[in-house]
């Protein structure tokens, strides 16, 4: 092999270890919170960070919440729908998702139907099932 491709394949490693390519990433982490407070929907709900973001930026939203940010997905015990985006630009990497789980705890929204409609009122956001 000569020097130049030695250099290309090992710009190409670098490039892969730097961005989270060939599994050394940590992309399959899944991190959440749930706010001290109801949401204004008066339901309680966690906020979940996926497919891309860090535990830091997890961490400065769930703050933003007054939350504490758990290294894990949302549990689904008592979930009725959530809504989901999905980052095309800004504060997260591309394809990060983000998803808002809603159970009826505290009342609004008891109702798959009822948080399907709620998500179609938020710009971007899909409703997923638990």
């Amino acid at each position: 092999m000569n020097a130049r491709r030695i250099l290309a394949s090992m710009g190409a490693l670098l490039f892969a270890a730097l961005t989270g390519c060939g599994g050394g990433g940590n992309t399959a982490q899944s991190y959440s919170c749930s706010p001290s407070a109801p949401s204004l929907e008066n339901t309680t709900s966690c906020l979940e960070y996926a497919s891309g973001w860090t535990q830091a930026q997890a961490q400065m939203l769930c703050g933003n919440v007054m939350a504490t940010v758990n290294a894990s997905a949302c549990a689904r015990t008592n979930v009725i729908g959530g809504c989901r985006t999905t980052e095309t630009l800004g504060l997260a990497p591309m394809g990060a998702s983000t998803t808002i789980w809603y159970s009826p705890a505290m009342g609004q929204m008891v109702t798959a139907a009822q948080v399907m409609a709620h998500c179609s009122t938020m710009s971007g956001y899909t409703y997923v099932a638990p």
